[in-house]
């Protein structure tokens, strides 16, 4: 249960089955997608940004999720392209993924343990600037398992366009 004082902002994400689906960020910046039709479960995906949790929405409902339309058409949409099938195997049981967030020409990648952010950086044309480093003993997990390899690899296929 979210206490009300804990939310920053609520809006339309889009609908599953023709039911509104509402996304709510915390100050803390987690994102959650809510069902309120779903009363046994109604979150029905979370994480650190608002397009990783459409992403989840998509994989998990497919075409049953439609997304909500912008307001304004001169919004860009934020879109959340997986990198998981670079992850070795240890490293994705351990709940880790990477994702490329894309707006028109910007991008960014965000490394995610357990759909919380731990290590962020920009992209710019080819090269990598201003990397966060949000928890450092899950950063040290996924730099000792294999995830420098794996980051390295999604971030030169982005960058070639395979």
């Amino acid at each position: 249960m979210i206490d009300p004082k804990e939310i920053d902002t609520v809006e339309e994400c889009g609908t599953i089955d023709g039911k509104k689906i509402k996304l709510i960020k915390t100050i803390g910046g987690l994102h959650l997608a809510v069902n309120e039709a779903d009363e046994k479960s109604p979150i029905a995906a979370y994480a650190s940004h608002p397009a990783i949790v459409k992403y989840q929405l998509a994989k998990r409902y497919g075409a049953r999720f439609h997304e909500a339309i912008a307001k304004n058409e001169g919004d860009l949409k934020t879109e959340a392209i997986s990198f998981e099938k670079n992850l070795p195997q240890a490293l994705k049981n351990s709940g880790y993924d990477i994702f490329c967030l894309k707006k028109g020409v910007e991008a960014s990648f965000v490394v995610t343990a357990d759909n919380i952010e731990v290590i962020k950086s920009e992209v710019n044309d080819i090269k990598i600037e201003d990397i966060t480093i949000k928890n450092s003993d899950k950063y040290k997990e996924f730099i000792q398992n294999e995830g420098k390899e794996a980051l390295i690899k999604s971030l030169k296929e982005y960058i070639s366009g395979e």
